[in-house]
């Protein structure tokens, strides 16, 4: 079981898989070849940015949540990720990244992660 803290300063247990699971990755690298991170449990760090009907992970990334992702998440501050200039955040969940398919509203994303876990970088 981890521990984390939660934007409120709490700290909160996680069940969730340990981060060592999860391949590092980049946007770089997924761009280079994206096929090989589909399906793969992945840590991803970035700026996250939310608009009407436009949120998205570096700009390209569609983040949804798992039922663990949502429950690990909840106690964040949603109103930091409504800055103009967005959340620099880390995330761990599962990359979804077929080449020609696009994720989220309106097909907005290249990719999409189901979020397991998610922590604010700045």
């Amino acid at each position: 079981m981890q521990h984390q803290k939660n934007l409120s300063g709490n700290s909160s247990q996680s069940t969730s898989p340990r981060p060592s699971e999860y391949l590092a990755v980049t946007l770089e690298e997924l761009e280079k070849d994206q096929e090989k991170y589909d399906g793969k449990k992945v840590e991803y760090a970035g700026m996250y940015k939310t608009a009407f009907e436009k949120s998205l992970l570096d700009n390209k990334i569609v983040l949804e949540f798992s039922p663990q992702g949502a429950e690990n998440t909840k106690n964040l501050n949603p109103s930091i990720f409504a800055r103009p200039q967005g959340a620099r955040i880390k995330v761990r969940g599962v990359m979804h990244s077929k080449t020609g398919q696009l994720y989220g509203h309106m097909g907005i994303g290249r990719y999409l992660i189901t979020v397991d876990e998610m922590e604010v970088l700045d």
